[in-house]
Parts: structure tokens; sequence; C-alpha cells
């Protein structure tokens, strides 16, 4: 049996267990299709992006649901306005970013005492490493290279908190691979020494920092 954590809550804070089948769902590739006159099949366009994928967890609680359901939906319900960030015991390394969906409907036993149902899970396409939002101190003068260990493009989000800098500059470089640094993909130019004390956001998909 395991459990997920949405926005800091565990399921099983509230008694309900889950399993984990239903969560290896992958996103769909958007594509459009055209029928040309006089040209026979169709074009087909690769347009850059990913469908949102929905997750679900057969979920369960085993003892005095009638107690504890109505607490987890007023919870459940409390989200669905929102993505959050989703982790399981299924898939420990990874998280998604996430927002509950649909009525819960359980098939209740005997007396109250038990019940089981569906909980989905409208999640943004990405599912992002948890090793990403472990925080690295770069000291003066230093360096550091991130390696994306996966497949898959990657886009981070990266966060610098600038203190006690005696640097001039702060630079920020992409490469399309960790072993030919001449590839540049991006790259951005800071001047520290006005930043002490700032953070700066650069998000490396639109190449904009703030």
């Amino acid at each position: 049996m395991g459990f997920f954590v949405l926005d800091g809550k565990a399921s099983s804070d509230f008694g309900v267990n889950l399993s984990g089948a239903s969560t290896w769902a992958t996103p769909e590739r958007v594509v459009e299709t055209a029928e040309i006159p006089g040209r026979n099949g169709k074009l087909i366009t690769y347009v850059g992006q990913y469908r949102n994928v929905e997750i679900s967890y057969p979920a369960w609680i085993a003892r005095r649901f009638n107690m504890k359901f109505d607490a987890f939906c007023d919870w459940w319900n409390a989200h669905t306005d929102n993505y959050y960030m989703l982790t399981d015991t299924y898939h420990p390394e990874y998280y998604r970013m996430a927002r509950p969906i649909g009525k819960l409907d359980p098939e209740v036993g005997t007396i109250g005492r038990s019940g089981k149902f569906e909980l989905s899970f409208d999640c943004k396409p990405q599912k992002f490493l948890r090793d990403g939002n472990n925080a690295r101190t770069i000291g003066n003068g230093e360096s550091i290279v991130l390696r994306n260990p996966t497949d898959q493009d990657a886009y981070p989000l990266i966060v610098a908190k600038i203190a006690n800098s005696t640097d001039s500059i702060l630079q920020i470089y992409q490469y399309e691979t960790d072993t030919s640094y001449d590839q540049l993909t991006f790259g951005h130019t800071f001047d520290a020494t006005s930043l002490n004390g700032f953070e700066i956001e650069y998000d490396t998909e639109i190449c904009e920092a703030t």
C-alpha cells in the first residue's frame, strides 16, 4: 500500500490507501494533420508541445470510512483550482504538477465502515526530477555544471541567490550536450556586484530572467 503527497499533505493522513497501477500514463504529443488537394495521404506537423496527462489512483479507506471520507473530500475539493506538487511512493525520484479532478463517488461497504473510490489528477505533461530542487552552493570564482541525466529535453528554472559576491559577473549558459561545449544553446550574463542580497530566477525555456 502506498500514498501520495499533494501540497505537502499525505493521503495517508486521512487513512486513504492507494494502488499505483494506473500511474504510468504518458503524455500525448500534439500533432496537426492536413489533407492537401492533389496529394496522397495527410501532412503531419508536430507543433512542439504535449497535452496534459491524467493520472489515477485506485484508493480505499479500510476503517471508519464514514468519519474519514468527509474530511478527505473537503481537502480534495479545496485543491481543484490550481496545480500543486504531487509525489508518491511509486515514483519516488519524480514529482508532477497536478490538480485533483472529478467527483469522488465511493463504493461503500457494510454500514459505512470501509469504501473504495478512484482519485484522478490532471497533470502537466512533464515529470520533474526531485533532485533538481536541491540547492548547490557556488563560491566566488567557481563554476558548476548541471547535467540532464534523462533522454528528454530539459528546461530548468534556475534560481540564483546572490550573497557576499566579490565577482563582477554571473554567467548562465546552456549547451546542447555535456561533452561538446561549443554547441551553445543560450547564455546570459548578469552584473553580480549589483545583485548582492537579491534572487534571480532564470527560465531556460523562454530565456528570460526575473
